[in-house]
C-alpha cells in the first residue's frame, strides 16, 4: 500500500496495518484532504463531525489545520461506532462519558441496549414492508395491461394493502 504524507510517499508493507504505520510515524501532520483520504471519508464528513462536536478541530500550523494522531483516534472511534449503527447523538454521548464515573459501564450498556432495541424494531418494520410488497406483487398476473394493473390499483385505492 502506498501512503502519501508530508510531501513524501511511503510504502506500507501488507503485513502492517495502515493504522499501525501511522501510529508509529512521529509528528503526524496532515491537511484535511490528506486526512480524509487516509481515513477513507469525505472532507465534508470530517467537517460534519466537527459541526456535531464529535471530532476535535485540530490546531493550525500557519493558516492550515493539521490533523494528527488524536484526530485519527477520534475518527477511528466514530467510524467504528457508526459501523455498529450508533447515531451521532449516541456517539457524542459515549465520547463524553468519563471512565472514572461509577455509572460508566451502565451508561454504555444502556446506550447499546437502546440501539439494539431500535434496530430490532426497524427489522420488524422492514419485514412487514417486504411482506406488503410481496402481497402487492402477487396480485400481478403479468397481463401487461396499461389499465387495470392490480399493483397500481392497490397503490391508488384508499384501503391499506394487506
Amino acid at each position: 500500500m502506498i501512503v502519501s504524507m508530508d510531501a513524501y510517499i511511503y510504502e506500507v508493507p501488507h503485513s502492517f496495518s495502515l493504522i499501525g504505520f501511522i501510529m508509529n510515524k512521529k509528528n503526524l501532520e496532515l491537511t484535511i484532504s490528506q486526512f480524509a483520504k487516509m481515513c477513507d471519508v469525505g472532507i465534508e464528513t470530517i467537517r460534519f463531525y466537527h459541526r456535531q462536536q464529535v471530532l476535535s478541530v485540530p490546531g493550525k500550523i500557519g493558516k492550515v489545520r493539521k490533523y494528527g494522531e488524536k484526530e485519527f483516534q477520534e475518527l477511528t472511534f466514530i467510524k467504528n461506532a457508526k459501523s455498529c449503527g450508533l447515531s451521532i447523538v449516541e456517539i457524542k454521548t459515549l465520547k463524553n462519558l468519563k471512565c472514572q464515573s461509577d455509572e460508566y459501564c451502565k451508561s454504555i450498556q444502556q446506550i447499546i441496549d437502546l440501539r439494539q432495541s431500535a434496530i430490532k424494531k426497524e427489522i420488524e418494520y422492514l419485514q412487514s414492508l417486504a411482506e406488503k410488497l410481496w402481497d402487492m406483487r402477487s396480485t400481478c398476473h403479468e397481463c401487461f395491461q396499461k389499465e387495470n394493473c392490480p399493483m397500481m390499483d392497490n397503490l391508488h385505492c384508499n384501503k391499506k394493502i394487506a
